[in-house]
């Protein structure tokens, strides 16, 4: 058992000492559990992580990981979907569920004092789903809707179509809910195998914050989930390294006559979440966009030209791989692209100031306690531990490399990971193709 206590920043504003005593355990059942303990509130939140995200839904089957996920809720071999509902209700818990790319979740917030019941409904749930065909019609159906209901948001549709040029045929490329096509050819035999495969107890992990004694939580934990099958753990994706998306910049446009503005993503390959860069990277993007009131982007698209009301960038990390993305939304999106990629080429060619360094660490130093308010954010962060394979002191390191980096380091960064000459532009608009002039631009369509 690793133990690790660490007192955290003492808020100016509140007078508040944070301490987070961290401790990682190996059940003899094989499961791995991160626990923080507080007395502060009577109670418990507790979050069942599977590496099973949707970038294992297989080839044609995109939406899996997602319904799979869901259909766990919906009945058991000897509860009903409303029975765990009602009983859940009865105790003031709440309980949903959730599929990123990378894994799906199972989140219960409940009184430390009902415990025990709590874990029962829980390993039900993981041990004995039903996934009656019926039910799996219904979510089906639901999912589909869903879907299409995004197709009326030109953010949602752009975003999409962002992410499916850019990464192309890497399972990270397709939307999390699937496709409506992939989803009607999904069966119960689909979901059966996709749960026996990645709903093991050496496929997942248990992370608890709140109110409980710590040793008597682990002989529950142990009891309640030790006949969950063992299995093995889910084989790595392939990785994503950062770069450029091609030799040129490559746009596409979809267009919308009804819109009133347009709708701008401007991107290439970025980083895992896993990277040794990670800290410096998070502070060179709030410098160039991670604002719309102070970034260099922000300043230039929204405060200087007033084009736009909100623009920024930022890098989606996952465990294999990552996206840099710009987005605004504007009625004038050719002069807010060049406006965007000069501020990409100037940060990579001329570099920061000291004082722009210094306002970004002072604001990830000063934002920091806040990022352990409240007991979903500890849960947040200890699944973050154990998902990207980090020491149990990471975040005690991040305040101290947060203050060690330099302009130089963060200069060498921009230069390493940002790629002005060779993007990935996709545009929502109502404009004719021949009105955007942008420099260099190789159309895909």
């Amino acid at each position: 058992m690793k133990v690790f206590k660490w007192l955290l920043l003492t808020s100016t504003v509140f007078n508040i000492i944070y301490s987070l005593p961290i401790t990682r355990d190996t059940l003899p059942c094989g499961l791995v559990v991160l626990t923080y303990k507080t007395h502060q509130l009577p109670f418990i939140e507790l979050r069942w992580v599977c590496y099973a995200g949707s970038a294992y839904d297989p080839k044609g089957k995109e939406g899996l990981a997602n319904l799979t996920n869901k259909m766990l809720t919906r009945g058991t071999k000897s509860r009903e979907a409303y029975a765990i509902t009602s009983e859940l209700e009865f105790l003031g818990a709440t309980l949903y569920e959730g599929v990123t790319k990378d894994i799906g979740y199972l989140h219960l917030r409940f009184l430390s004092k009902d415990t025990d019941k709590v874990l029962a409904i829980l390993a039900d749930i993981l041990q004995n789903p039903l996934f009656s065909e019926i039910e799996l019609e219904k979510l089906k159906t639901q999912t589909i809707l869903e879907i299409k209901e995004a197709l009326d948001y030109p953010y949602d549709i752009g975003n999409k179509k962002f992410f499916e040029l850019l990464l192309k045929d890497h399972p990270y490329a397709h939307d999390v809910l699937g496709d409506t096509q992939a989803i009607r050819t999904i069966t119960s035999k689909d979901v059966q195998e996709f749960y026996h495969k990645y709903y093991t107890l050496n496929n997942s992990f248990l992370v608890v914050a709140g109110d409980f004694d710590h040793k008597e939580l682990l002989g529950k934990l142990n009891e309640h989930f030790k006949s969950l099958s063992k299995g093995n753990k889910a084989l790595p994706i392939a990785q994503i390294n950062p770069g450029p998306f091609a030799e040129s910049p490559r746009g596409y446009i979809i267009t919308k006559p009804e819109l009133n503005q347009s709708y701008v993503f401007l991107g290439f390959y970025g980083i895992p979440e896993s990277s040794k860069d990670l800290i410096a990277v998070r502070v060179m993007n709030f410098i160039l966009g991670g604002s719309p009131l102070v970034s260099r982007i922000g300043n230039r698209v929204r405060e200087s030209a007033g084009l736009a009301y909100d623009v920024r960038s930022g890098f989606y990390r996952w465990r294999y791989g990552g996206v840099f993305i710009a987005t605004t939304q504007t009625s004038d999106p050719v002069r807010a692209i060049n406006y965007i990629v000069e501020e990409i080429k100037k940060l990579t060619r001329f570099g920061i100031t000291k004082q722009e360094l210094s306002r970004a660490q002072t604001f990830y130093l000063g934002n920091f306690p806040f990022n352990f308010d409240s007991m979903r954010e500890r849960v947040n962060f200890l699944q973050d531990l154990e998902l990207y394979g980090r020491e149990l002191d990471f975040w005690d390191k991040f305040k101290e490399k947060i203050k060690a980096l330099s302009v130089d380091q963060i200069n060498s960064t921009a230069q390493k990971y940002l790629f002005p000459d060779n993007y990935l532009l996709v545009i929502v608009t109502n404009l004719p193709k021949d009105s955007l002039n942008i420099p260099g631009i190789n159309w895909l369509n």
